[in-house]
Formats: structure tokens, sequence, C-alpha cells
């Protein structure tokens, strides 16, 4: 993977352009849908087992909402690597994240960030 272009290997464009479109109407809603997808999340979440120390990825992260529940779960000697493919959703989240003064989580856009944190060896 090492000699891989990460730009090259991005080619989900137009899904990073729907997102990054569709992210302040999710965000302006976020709170109606979270009555609808937040007890699901919660049951997988639940299911994890997750235990202090752990590291855990948070795939499809959005504005940092479930990343914050799974940080509260792994502690502060574990991390949340967090994933997505909206700029707009990422920035939301850091913003998210900064207020509620999570050290370990790592945030990567998915595309170029992702894919060099995957060349490496």
């Amino acid at each position: 993977m090492s000699s891989r272009d990460p730009a090259a290997a991005f080619a989900n464009v137009e899904q990073a352009e729907f997102w990054s479109q569709l992210a302040p109407t999710w965000l302006e809603f976020e709170d109606q849908l979270e009555q609808v997808g937040g007890p699901p999340g919660e049951l997988a979440m639940a299911r994890l087992e997750l235990l202090p120390g752990q590291r855990v990825v948070d795939l499809g992260c959005g504005s940092g909402r479930t990343t914050l529940a799974l940080a509260a779960r792994v502690g502060p000697g574990g991390e949340v690597v967090v994933v997505d493919i909206s700029a707009e959703m990422l920035a939301w989240g850091r913003d998210l994240l900064e207020t509620a003064t999570y050290h370990a989580v790592l945030v990567l856009e998915a595309g170029r960030e992702l894919c060099s944190r995957l060349d490496r060896p």
C-alpha cells in the first residue's frame, strides 16, 4: 500500500459531495433524527461490551454524538478513531468534541487523511 497515492485511492467523490451538501440539513434536524436512530445505536454500543483502554472506530461518525458515547465507554486510556466522508460533519464533530474535552479521539476525513493513515507501515 505504501507506494499508492492517497488522492488516487479516494474514488467516491460523488458521495463526499452528496453528504457535504446534506450536512446543513442533517445538523438542523439532528435532534429529531436522533430520536429514531439513537436507541438502535445505544443497543449496538452495548453489544460491543467496550472496556476502558480499548480502541474503537466510529465509521460514519457524523456530528460526533456517537463518538462522545464511545469515548465515555473506553475512558481516558482508550481511543476513538472517527471517520466521516463529510468535512462539514467532521467540523461540527470537532467543535462538539472540544467542548466535551475528550483527548483520545483521532478525527479523519474519509479520503486523503484516512488513506494516508492506512498507508503507514
